[in-house]
């Protein structure tokens, strides 16, 4: 398994969620079939992307830190029409999730499926982030994880000390 330490973050999170808002996140583990539907219509699509479906799922994590999707979307699917004629790169790029603020999480195609992000307030441009989708995530998952502890700790220390 190789989103071993991940998911136990996720659980972490997701747990410590429902007990402070009342609610839990919803992710969709995919089946082997959902993956060959995915590997048949991108045949170069990450392993690591793959694996996490199957292992932790399409979906939100963090009260919608970030979602990942399991379905592929062509960037112009995404944006208001409005908007499309911000949208023209050079680049080939398919996104696979996005986050509370609007930025988009894509696969540079051409470029080995590396990660990108296209921010709300620059439309007309990838940053890229030199990562696969492993390290991405992995990242990503990690500061959410001390950041969520480390909130927890805070949050228990003030009512022990308030007896």
């Amino acid at each position: 398994m190789r989103y071993k330490r991940e998911l136990e973050a996720l659980k972490y999170i997701d747990q410590l969620d429902a007990q402070l808002n009342s609610h839990k996140e919803e992710r969709e583990l995919y089946s082997k079939k959902q993956i060959e539907e995915l590997r048949k219509e991108y045949p170069q699509i990450p392993e690591d992307y793959l694996d996490y479906l199957s292992e932790i799922g399409a979906g939100s994590f963090g009260k919608e830190f970030s979602t990942i999707w399991g379905e592929l979307c062509e960037i112009q699917d995404f944006y208001d029409e409005s908007l499309l004629e911000f949208l023209d790169f050079e680049e080939r790029v398919v996104q696979f999730g996005c986050d509370p603020s609007g930025k988009a999480l894509v696969f540079l195609i051409d470029e080995n499926w590396e990660v990108g992000e296209i921010w709300d307030d620059d439309l007309g441009s990838i940053y890229r982030i030199g990562k696969t989708f492993y390290d991405y995530i992995c990242e990503i998952i990690d500061c959410l994880y001390k950041v969520e502890r480390k909130s927890n700790f805070i949050v228990n220390d003030k009512s022990e000390n308030s007896n």
